[in-house]
C-alpha cells in the first residue's frame, strides 16, 4: 500500500473534524462500494496503489460549500466510491478527471470558512471557485506525487482544508 501524507489544514475553527486517518472522524456523507473488502476509513481508499481522483463536485457560491470526491481503480476503473465533506449549498461544478490526470495543486482563500479555491491537474486543467477571503493557502504536491483527497472540518460549509498526498 502507498504511504499517504497529509498536509495543512487551512480555515477557521468551525465544524466537525474530518480525519480520514480516524475511524471516529470520517466525513459524513461516505459510500463505499461494498464490493471492495478491507475499507474502513477514507485513508484505506487513498493508500490503495490503483486508486485515482475520476470525480470531484464542488458546490460553491460566495463560500465553498462542500467538495464530493469520486475514486475509480485505475486498471479497471472499477468504482470504489465517494464523500462528501460539507453543505448542501451553492451551485454545482463537476470537475472529471481523464485516466492519467491526477491534482497537483489546491489554492485558496478563508476567513471563518474556506471562500475559494483553485485547482490545476497534471494536464495543465486549472479552475476557480469562490470569493475573496482574508488568508491564503496553497498546497503542491511535489514531483512524482499527487493530491488523492481532502480533510479538514466541515458543517455547512468547508470550515478549513488540508490535502492528503502519495507518490504517482
Amino acid at each position: 500500500m502507498a504511504l499517504v501524507y497529509y498536509l495543512g489544514p487551512s480555515g477557521g475553527t468551525g465544524g466537525g473534524v474530518v480525519d480520514p486517518r480516524d475511524p471516529s472522524h470520517q466525513p459524513a456523507q461516505i459510500d463505499f462500494t461494498p464490493t471492495i473488502t478491507g475499507f474502513r476509513t477514507v485513508n484505506d481508499v487513498f493508500a490503495k496503489d490503483d486508486c485515482r481522483i475520476s470525480e470531484m463536485i464542488i458546490n460553491s457560491g460566495l463560500d465553498i460549500d462542500s467538495i464530493t470526491v469520486s475514486y475509480v481503480g485505475d486498471t479497471a476503473d472499477m468504482a470504489y466510491g465517494s464523500y462528501k465533506m460539507g453543505g448542501n449549498g451553492g451551485g454545482e461544478h463537476i470537475i472529471q478527471l481523464a485516466k492519467g490526470e491526477y491534482l497537483t495543486r489546491i489554492i485558496g482563500e478563508y476567513s471563518d470558512v474556506v471562500k475559494n479555491l483553485q485547482y490545476w491537474t497534471s494536464r495543465g486543467v486549472s479552475g476557480a471557485l469562490g470569493t475573496s477571503g482574508a488568508v491564503n493557502f496553497d498546497y503542491q504536491a511535489p514531483a512524482g506525487y499527487q493530491i488523492i483527497g481532502f480533510w479538514g472540518g466541515s458543517g455547512a460549509y468547508i470550515d478549513r482544508i488540508g490535502v492528503a498526498i502519495r507518490t504517482v
